[in-house]
């Protein structure tokens, strides 16, 4: 009980410690401290989907201002969290666009969130209401520092499953991916209701134009014909378009949606013989990692990080 209690109290002084110490170390970032949000105002918002979607899409740039975005890593999936401004609602994360990427500004003072707008989301229905000249508070690059931040786990073979707006995440990582020599190939299965649900699609063929034999797109509607495949993502498509037969040790995999999406698509995957711990493109650290970032963090040491591609 008294080594419990006395355990309790040293972890309460450590964190206050390193509370202190990141908020010394990233008051003038500005996208840090890593739990601290930060207003971004709005500069421009454009709907991007096509009129028949299923729901719309919009493109919402943001000013970023000080010291621009401090250690972000799109193509190890960076993200922010956006605050509502109540505190009874859990952040909501976003995959940014930035330096060029899918048609955001880049001049690198600036960064975009495209967001599908539901009418039953209470996030995306608050960015929704938010017009030019407003404020919306951001915290990120997440995960956060040195020792936090996902590896890129090898492989020479690319395979992306991304689910409707999931593409901004994924085209990130996909460019960043063709530009790496020891890649051999990148494959997208990229899956939505239909054509008219599909945003950036300018950007994707772009990368099929600069890597015509290295990038491959597949397009798998659930709700209509037209693409390389219709119905849902499972087991057997996935086999057809990857061209899986049995496991192969260099092949990686990033798959890009909602946490129930990418829960049940690693499952199949895994039933095929490519279990996440060992085929995830993009891995996130264990618990060494975890304290050793935090250490760094409360000593003021913290390399920075590639914020380009």
């Amino acid at each position: 009980m008294v080594t419990v209690g006395l355990l309790g109290v040293m972890a309460a002084g450590m964190g206050a410690v390193l509370a202190g110490r990141t908020l010394a170390r990233y008051k003038d970032a500005a996208m840090r401290p890593l739990l601290l949000f930060r207003p971004f105002t709005l500069v421009r918002r454009t709907t991007i989907s096509d009129p028949a979607a299923t729901f719309p899409v919009v493109r919402f740039r943001f000013a970023i201002g000080g010291t621009g975005l401090d250690g972000f890593n799109l193509s190890l999936g960076d993200h922010v969290k956006l605050a509502r401004g109540d505190v009874w609602t859990k952040p909501k994360s976003y995959s940014p666009l930035a330096w060029g990427v899918g048609g955001s500004d880049d001049a690198g003072d600036t960064f975009d969130l495209v967001v599908k707008i539901y009418p039953r989301n209470g996030t995306s229905q608050y960015l929704d209401s938010m017009q030019v000249g407003d404020q919306v508070k951001m915290s990120g690059p997440f995960p956060p520092p040195i020792g936090m931040q996902k590896v890129r786990n090898g492989g020479d073979v690319c395979n992306i499953v991304c689910f409707g707006v999931g593409i901004t995440e994924a085209l990130a990582v996909a460019e960043a991916e063709l530009q790496r020599d020891d890649v051999r190939n990148v494959t997208m299965l990229w899956a939505n209701r239909g054509q008219a649900d599909e945003v950036l699609a300018e950007w994707v063929a772009q990368l099929q134009k600069v890597h015509p034999t290295k990038f491959t797109l597949l397009r798998a509607y659930s709700r209509e014909s037209g693409g390389d495949f219709e119905g849902r993502v499972d087991g057997s498509m996935m086999t057809k378009a990857f061209g899986l037969s049995g496991s192969a040790p260099a092949t990686r995999f990033l798959v890009v949606g909602t946490k129930e999406m990418m829960k049940a698509t690693w499952e199949t995957l895994g039933s095929l013989g490519y279990p996440r711990p060992a085929h995830d493109l993009l891995q996130k650290p264990g618990w060494a990692g975890v304290l050793m970032g935090l250490v760094g963090v409360a000593a003021g040491s913290n390399p920075s990080v590639p914020a380009r591609l």
